[in-house]
């Protein structure tokens, strides 16, 4: 059963992105991204679906986009790589063992993303409006299955920043986590 919304004010990849979702209803292994006018536009899926690996992932957007998603080290989540044609965005936690708060940067832009509300997975937003506004939310609350986000960020960061972005919230939004 095909889930997910994430609404984008903008474009990405010269794509107008709505929504992003799981495939399957009780597996998080694949997500589609969809357009309203051309459907689905991409995808972010486990690299190694069949090990239940969380922590590495591809993702595609239109024809234009593709890397990799990956943590480097096995039993620290307070790292993550995000790859894509020569661009490197790295995601740091801001604070030791507080998944909440994150540090997204290609070295040039730093982005500092976080939940709303403290303990609570559901609302997540940038921190400081240098770069525009950038807020992704549980369409139902408590279900990460499907998101909602309101993009209006600079045309100075790239689609690779906010596939970081998306994936970070998403991720650690997870009831696995």
């Amino acid at each position: 059963m095909l889930f997910g919304l994430f609404l984008f004010a903008n474009t990405l990849s010269a794509q107008v992105i709505e929504g992003i979702g799981t495939v399957w209803n009780d597996s998080y292994t694949e997500w589609e991204i969809f357009s309203e006018e051309e459907g689905v536009v991409g995808e972010v899926r486990m690299k190694w679906p069949t090990q239940l690996n969380y922590r590495e992932w591809d993702f595609t957007l239109g024809d234009e986009l593709r890397g990799t998603i990956k943590r480097p080290w096995e039993n620290d989540k307070s790292q993550w790589e995000i790859r894509s044609f020569g661009e490197i965005i790295t995601c740091r936690t801001a604070w030791q063992n507080d998944l909440t708060e994150w540090k997204i940067t290609d070295n040039d832009i730093t982005l500092h993303l976080r939940t709303r509300f403290t303990n609570n997975y559901n609302e997540w937003e940038l921190r400081n409006d240098n770069h525009g506004f950038f807020a992704i939310y549980t369409t139902w609350e408590n279900d990460a299955r499907e998101w909602t986000i309101i993009d209006e960020l600079d045309e100075d960061i790239s689609d690779t920043m906010k596939m970081a972005l998306i994936f970070m919230v998403v991720y650690h939004s997870l009831p696995l986590n």
